[in-house]
């Protein structure tokens, strides 16, 4: 929704009124013919070269030197249009560089190829269809049936001023989800910015304040995305309660068949902590990606508090007398109580504490994260969060082959193909994530990539 009044109206008659110093320069109240124009676009198959003088606003026979100004020209049919973005050699978008470049820095709309391609693949993403779609119904249509209704019962309206201009600043504000009280300093900041042609010491200016005013929201949103992620948080942990219960009763369904109203009795244990990995994170990323909150980073933000919470919530085994492993006479042999001993061991007294092991190794997989791995992965999101998943996966085969009750599946133990899919999935994890940050840091350092048949990134 646009704000309550439209912005730059307290500006009007002003003599710093950005708006309208911008609207006078683009040909405010000029009358134009521009069909002899098109005419001759068509007579030149779509191209023809611009008059400078006209583009500058000058009268056809003032002194100008073009010895340092670029050939400009004017491209009016599609193919014209491919073959320009094309042809970086013939063509070049560099020269945008000398008037924006001081106030928007390097950015897509002065790149030539390949750069242009390389970064093309990495934005179109954001402009698929579905996001188009999205935007369309969810953004830009209420934001201008808002602005329409400012005026429609006037009768009449400054349409440059009261919907053109204001209406694409205002989507763009919502896209960045900026707060709805600094709209009208965006939009101010936002026309003084691209008018630096017209007034070069405001729009430098201008472009300083969005510097500073950016940087401020983005490091508060670095630094402070926790109401979203605690609530992400807090779903994908009741989430993965269920999905714990459910892989345990599954699992063990002939005893879970005959007493069905045991599913419910999850205080008398067996919650198996694969089914939580399974669904918890599962349905962490789907709500992280509703919400919009950076999937990966979520992902690392989680792992080392799952992992914590593993190793405390192994202690209910101990309290259940539960998940221990083979019989042992070892100094810390753990004793368990003859109504727990499985059928077969009812004449041994101490068992390995394999909850235990599995406790020790997940605080060993906590400090290995927190202290050493969030450091050297910082700028590979979904790394942590994939190292976490291989290193308790191997601690946890190695600890279930001493288990006595592990699931089966045929000659093999559930929590074992589980855990071999899980360092699978590690490692695949891992080497993409690589990837993906390998081909955000040339695109940060500018370098010249190519791009292959798949429109990716070369290495």
């Amino acid at each position: 929704m646009p704000p309550e009044t439209v912005p730059w109206a307290a500006d009007v008659g002003r003599e710093d009124d950005p708006f309208e110093e911008f609207n006078r320069a683009m040909g405010a109240g000029r009358i134009e013919d521009p069909y002899p124009d098109f005419a001759e676009l068509r007579r030149n198959g779509g191209v023809m070269k611009a008059d400078i003088r006209r583009l500058m606003g000058l009268d056809d026979d003032a002194a100008i030197d073009e010895s340092d100004m670029p050939d400009v020209f004017t491209v009016g049919s599609y193919e014209g249009l491919c073959a320009v973005l094309r042809d970086g050699r013939t063509f070049s978008s560099s020269g945008y560089a000398e008037v924006m470049g001081p106030v928007l820095g390097h950015t897509i709309l002065e790149m030539d190829e390949p750069e242009h391609h390389a970064y093309r693949n990495v934005l179109k993403q954001v402009f698929s269809r579905k996001a188009m779609t999205h935007w369309e119904t969810e953004i830009v249509a209420p934001v201008i049936n808002a602005y329409i209704d400012e005026f429609i019962g006037d009768g009449r309206a400054d349409l440059v001023r009261q919907l053109t201009l204001p209406f694409p600043m205002t989507v763009i504000a919502d896209l960045l989800g900026l707060p709805r009280e600094d709209l009208t300093r965006f939009h101010r900041l936002g026309i003084e910015l691209i008018g630096v042609g017209i007034n070069w010491e405001r729009g430098l200016a201008a472009s300083q304040k969005l510097r500073d005013y950016f940087a401020a929201i983005l490091e508060e949103r670095r630094r402070a995305p926790a109401d979203d992620i605690i609530s992400v948080g807090q779903w994908a942990i009741l989430a993965g309660l269920v999905g714990a219960r459910l892989y345990e009763v599954v699992f063990n369904w002939d005893y879970y068949g005959r007493f069905p109203a045991k599913i419910l009795a999850v205080w008398e244990g067996g919650l198996a902590m694969h089914g939580g990995l399974i669904v918890g994170p599962l349905v962490g990323v789907v709500l992280a990606r509703r919400w919009k909150i950076p999937v990966l980073r979520g992902l690392d933000v989680a792992a080392p508090s799952i992992v914590i919470g593993q190793a405390i919530g192994r202690w209910g085994n101990f309290f259940n007398e539960e998940a221990f492993g083979a019989p042992t006479d070892l100094p810390w042999k753990l004793y368990i109580s003859p109504p727990h001993r499985p059928p077969g061991f009812s004449q041994f007294d101490f068992f390995h504490p394999t909850f235990l092991y599995e406790s020790l190794w997940d605080l060993a997989v906590f400090v290995v994260l927190v202290l050493w791995l969030r450091r050297r992965l910082h700028r590979q999101p979904g790394g942590l969060f994939f190292a976490y998943v291989g290193l308790y996966s191997v601690g946890r085969f190695i600890i279930e082959s001493v288990r006595l009750d592990s699931f089966w599946l045929g000659p093999f133990r559930v929590a074992q193909l589980a855990s071999v899919l899980g360092v699978a999935v590690a490692i695949a994890g891992l080497a993409w994530t690589r990837k993906r940050a390998a081909a955000r840091d040339r695109a940060e350092r500018g370098d010249d990539v190519g791009v292959t048949k798949s429109g990716v990134p070369a290495p």
